[in-house]
């Protein structure tokens, strides 16, 4: 005779700003919520992103998040996004979750968020790299309910409990550099390394820093022990830098805009600058170094791919997925 199981009842909510000291202390205690994720970051934007994250329940028992929002500008507000204003977004979950229960979750969580007026999820969930601990229960789940990949990007990860793999041409940079001159140290201002970032994206892409050098300030007052800038001078004049997101609980640094200026670019300032953001990041006790991903629609840029593997990098994929309800 089989046993009859009693599945847990789920109430899933929407977040609103009473939440914030519930929200974020699942965020911290979390196994693949950042800090990206708690509201001292995500609310940065909320002029631009109309927020619809969501809350999961078993009674009192908060046991999952939903980061999402809606572009404000969106031509189709019936479309939930996880997250289009961060990295990544989607389920948070502790590391007690059995499967079956992150699968009653979801499917709570896909009916509300179709009652709710949606006709489409997209999901980019938090990777590998960024996980205090990594688990594929996630994308099974989007295996067997029918979700389609829509995007496949290619990030570069150093893993440091290795010694830094450098090409000969990477060593022979780093020889340039300090022979050059070049000093790298922390600096607590933006503005220079700001101007030459700009002016690298406009020349080079044609496009703006996703962040103005204001909302970065607000973000580092916000979030002091998880960015970072380091530049790079030569006889006193800042010639390039790395911005750093760090998350020391889930164990990465993760370069966000690193540029050089002319000069700083024939010093080779940029290879001088990864190899030391992450000989600090290894003395910190961080393992891993996220390079950032060399794609854009799936499309390899093969030069920018071919550099990050001269440090020493493996390809991680992040994925994208995608469920008409």
């Amino acid at each position: 005779m089989n046993e009859l199981v009693n599945l847990p009842v789920y109430t899933v909510k929407q977040y609103t700003q009473e939440d914030i000291a519930v929200w974020d202390k699942f965020i911290d205690d979390s196994i693949n919520g950042t800090f990206l994720f708690r509201r001292s970051f995500m609310d940065y934007h909320k002029d631009r992103f109309s927020d619809k994250s969501y809350m999961v329940w078993n009674k009192e028992n908060l046991i999952a998040v939903f980061v999402a929002a809606v572009p404000k500008n969106a031509s189709n507000h019936h479309v939930l996004i996880a997250h289009p204003g961060l990295t990544y977004g989607g389920l948070v979950y502790k590391c007690d979750i059995k499967y079956e229960q992150l699968e009653n979750v979801f499917n709570s969580l896909v009916a509300k968020i179709k009652s709710d007026g949606f006709e489409k999820i997209v999901i980019k969930p938090v990777a590998r790299v960024f996980c205090k601990e990594y688990s594929e229960a996630q994308e099974f789940y989007f295996y067997k309910n029918n979700f389609e990949i829509i995007c496949r990007d290619v990030n570069s990860v150093i893993n440091l409990n290795n010694p830094l793999r450098l090409t000969k041409a990477r060593r022979k940079n780093i020889r340039k550099a300090s022979a050059t001159g070049v000093v790298i140290q922390k600096n607590d201002s933006l503005i220079e390394f700001w101007d030459i970032m700009s002016d690298s994206l406009m020349k080079t892409h044609s496009v703006k820093p996703v962040h103005t050098v204001d909302e970065m300030y607000g973000l580092i007052k916000n979030n002091p022990d998880n960015i970072r800038l380091y530049t790079a001078s030569i006889n006193d004049k800042i010639v390039g830098g790395t911005l750093l997101f760090i998350d020391a609980a889930r164990g990465f640094v993760h370069s966000q805009y690193t540029h050089a200026n002319e000069e700083g670019r024939s010093a080779r300032v940029i290879d001088a600058l990864v190899v030391y953001a992450a000989e600090v990041a290894k003395q910190e006790g961080i393992l891993k170094f996220s390079f950032g991903i060399s794609t854009v629609n799936s499309e390899v840029n093969y030069g920018l791919l071919s550099q990050k593997e001269d440090f020493g990098s493996v390809i991680e994929l992040t994925d994208v997925f995608e469920k008409h309800l």
